[in-house]
């Protein structure tokens, strides 16, 4: 991924000259949100690791579901229901995971835009992670006293996509 964020061509261009991108390589969660190199960063869009279950053409589903087709079933002919609880275990380490990631970048002083993106069909993914991180956040700022009138944070949905259906609130 690091390839397709990287500019291209002519650094002395007057394009490479108005880019405000700059991405970066490594472990976000280990980026101090009081470090002086992130003071002037706006804007995180955050792409953490998920369960891809909304990858259609995935070769990794077709074998997990080849492997799941085998082992439906136990020695005795009867159904074999740690596969549901395997992924509910994976599906719930992920989104523990994708909230930690999510209110670390909801703690960087000047970030007032965050894309969130997973490639995930799972709500404990998404629309629960993301309504956890708003509520601590918001729930902490305002416990806290930090908080003043018009900075809470807020779900928003791009222009482009209002007319698509929306799952929860």
């Amino acid at each position: 991924r690091m390839d397709l964020l990287c500019p291209t061509g002519d650094k002395n261009s007057t394009t490479a000259a108005t880019v405000s991108v700059e991405p970066t390589h490594g472990d976000f969660l280990k980026c101090s949100p009081t470090d002086p190199k992130y003071a002037n960063v706006r804007a995180i869009l955050l792409d953490p690791s998920c369960s891809g279950s909304g990858i259609v053409n995935s070769p990794d589903r077709w074998m997990e579901d080849a492997n799941n087709s085998e082992s439906a079933t136990d020695d005795d002919g009867g159904k074999n229901n740690n596969i549901s609880e395997e992924k509910k275990k994976r599906i719930q380490s992920l989104s523990n995971f994708q909230l930690l990631a999510l209110k670390h970048a909801m703690s960087f002083k000047n970030v007032d835009r965050i894309v969130y993106s997973t490639c995930s069909v799972h709500d404990e993914e998404n629309e629960v992670v993301v309504r956890k991180a708003l509520a601590e956040a918001n729930n902490n700022s305002e416990t806290s006293g930090v908080a003043q009138e018009g900075n809470e944070w807020e779900l928003v949905a791009p222009a482009c996509l209002k007319h698509w259906p929306r799952r929860g609130n």
